[in-house]
């Protein structure tokens, strides 16, 4: 979150203004050579995927008993 709301915050000299347009939250989340707009989507694909596979466990019904 802090590297996409403070946009200037490694260069030297410039002040610590916020990132306020969803145009520059996009560029700010940019790493490397790939883009701003396919970093946000693998980040969201991830936590989808993550969101998936716990409602998935959860839903197992008798899965919470403890066999030892």
């Amino acid at each position: 979150m802090l590297k996409l709301s403070s946009t200037k915050l490694q260069e030297t000299g410039t002040g610590l203004d916020q990132a306020r347009s969803l145009e520059a939250i996009v560029d700010s989340a940019a790493l490397g050579p790939l883009p701003g707009w396919a970093t946000i989507a693998v980040v969201a694909l991830f936590y989808g995927w993550l969101a998936y596979m716990v409602s998935r466990e959860r839903s197992r019904p008798g899965d919470d008993e403890v066999h030892v």
